[in-house]
């Protein structure tokens, strides 16, 4: 695979934004309690699974569907990209809604979401200059 500078640059802004995320997280964590603390693997410890089987199965529809339908490969990228996006968007309100719901403090709400939404804004731009480099005639 050919690494060009764009590519070297989005995976050092990735690297960066989960450097930044990393930081900024563990000081909300301070806010706090050692129950709400523990609380969070209970409330999230399923969800996980749910998510990263729900995203393989978009990525091997994706790679079936992209095999199969060769004449169509910008519809099917862009479903893929729409899937992947509602898919972290819903995993993110689900997240705020539970966290919302157990009393956690807003400031630790508040971090929570921008962390996520720029950990996936990171990831797609990832992916799709991937994508896009795998693809010159995209």
């Amino acid at each position: 695979m050919y690494f060009d500078n764009w590519l070297l640059g989005i995976i050092a802004l990735f690297l960066g934004i989960n450097i930044f995320t990393a930081i900024k997280m563990r000081s909300a964590s301070e806010l706090l309690s050692t129950e709400q603390k523990a609380q969070l693997f209970k409330l999230f410890g399923s969800v996980r699974i749910y998510t990263l089987l729900l995203l393989s199965a978009v990525i091997v529809a994706f790679l079936y569907l992209s095999q199969k339908g060769q004449q169509d490969q910008k519809t099917i990228t862009l479903v893929y990209f729409i899937a992947l996006i509602s898919i972290m968007l819903g995993i993110v309100w689900v997240s705020v809604r539970k966290l919302k719901q157990h009393g956690y403090p807003a400031a630790y709400i508040r971090t929570y979401f921008m962390v996520n939404l720029l950990r996936n804004l990171g990831l797609l731009a990832m992916l799709a200059y991937i994508l896009l480099l795998g693809s010159p005639n995209f």
